[in-house]
């Protein structure tokens, strides 16, 4: 008999630093597997994870739908980051550490190679994990030009990492308050 862990009697559901804990322990970890080295696109961020981060959250908070709590404040009362921030974060970290890597391994080779002939989509090319990892690099107002050589220093790189989150965050919140003032102010 399996019981979720957010409904057994003995783990508390507030605010406090157990939530915090279920959400980083258990949540994320399975919900962000891998997640540093495929290319998602914000539509994927946007609607599938981060909903689903947040879906589990409510369930965790005891939030129902007509509650109607916005998703930052239900953030906010987890005491944690949007999923976003964590997949950016870990996007960030993972090209640092192929930056380090000696010539001869694989994920180096596979990082820096480049398609011989590509198929031209119509309606826009894909992005490459390149391409998503540079727009990562533009929000957190990283060099896309001199990344390289921030990386090969460790001490450096990893403090770069420490400004990821808040950058993310910041974003989703100007995002989160241009929308409510646009849904609020609209004539009608």
């Amino acid at each position: 008999m399996h019981k979720r862990l957010w409904s057994r009697r003995e783990v508390r559901l507030d605010t406090g630093p157990r939530s915090t804990f279920i959400t980083r322990k258990a949540i994320l970890p399975s919900l962000l597997y891998s997640a540093e080295c495929i290319t998602l696109y914000s539509r994927h961020m946007k609607k599938k994870i981060t909903q689903l981060q947040l879906r589990h959250l409510d369930s965790i908070l005891g939030i129902k739908p007509g509650d109607r709590i916005p998703d930052v404040k239900v953030l906010e009362r987890a005491g944690t980051e949007s999923a976003e921030a964590h997949i950016t974060a870990a996007q960030l970290r993972w090209p640092g550490h192929v930056v380090r890597m000696p010539d001869y391994r694989l994920p180096k080779q596979v990082f820096y190679g480049e398609l011989i002939r590509r198929k031209r989509h119509q309606g826009g090319q894909r992005l490459t994990y390149k391409d998503v990892v540079k727009r990562h690099m533009k929000t957190c107002k990283i060099d896309v030009d001199t990344w390289e050589d921030q990386a090969r220093d460790r001490k450096h790189w990893r403090s770069q990492d420490r400004k990821v989150k808040p950058a993310v965050e910041g974003k989703w919140l100007r995002e989160y308050e241009k929308a409510h003032t646009r849904r609020y102010t609209q004539p009608g």
